[in-house]
């Protein structure tokens, strides 16, 4: 029933209770009673209703945007109650973006684990190939040692900077003096 009919009827059940006296009490008293809970259930309906235009409002089912007549601006069109269950709502929407988003976020996780790998792969190698120099230039190194090197006794002094001691007279250096024995030229003045 709507609220033009709910209310025409509770006017004809009040227009009893101001007709002649003729009319028996009991009806009048339910007349009364009826046209009472028509008034409560319409104020029931009412607040019902302002509680679902609110819901709507929140779902954002009342209103779409369409691009105005230029073809440039979005201008809000309210949609009419009856074609709202045709519509997605606010919460479609919603997870329709977060579904977006997720695949997105999906994608730039895998483009970054390819990045990741591909820059541990140059790493790796860059690391390989200095490696691969610094074992060319020890080998060159030692190389031109080896043809330096005349007697036995510069292979000793050699051999006593690299152990980190220092032998001379028979003797080891104190650790102290093991830093200044790096700088001694071996003896022969090399």
């Amino acid at each position: 029933m709507s609220a033009a009919n709910s209310a025409g009827l509770v006017e004809r059940l009040r227009s009893v209770m101001t007709a002649p006296n003729d009319t028996p009490t009991w009806v009048r008293i339910a007349c009364d009673d009826a046209a009472s809970d028509l008034e409560a259930k319409d104020a029931e309906i009412a607040s019902l209703q302002a509680k679902l235009r609110e819901r709507e409002e929140r779902l954002e089912i009342t209103h779409h945007y369409v691009l105005s007549g230029n073809g440039e601006d979005l201008v809000r069109a309210e949609i009419p109650p009856e074609e709202r269950d045709n519509e997605p709502d606010g919460i479609e929407c919603r997870d329709a973006t977060i579904k977006g988003l997720e695949a997105t976020v999906a994608s730039l996780q895998a483009r970054i684990e390819a990045l990741v790998g591909e820059r541990d792969r140059a790493a790796e190698d860059e690391r390989d190939r200095l490696l691969a120099l610094a074992e060319a230039q020890q080998e060159r190194i030692e190389a031109i040692t080896d043809r330096r090197i005349t007697s036995a006794e510069d292979q000793e002094w050699c051999d006593a900077v690299e152990a980190g001691c220092f032998l001379e007279d028979h003797g080891a250096m104190l650790p102290a003096d093991r830093a200044a024995s790096r700088s001694q030229e071996p003896p022969h003045g090399r």
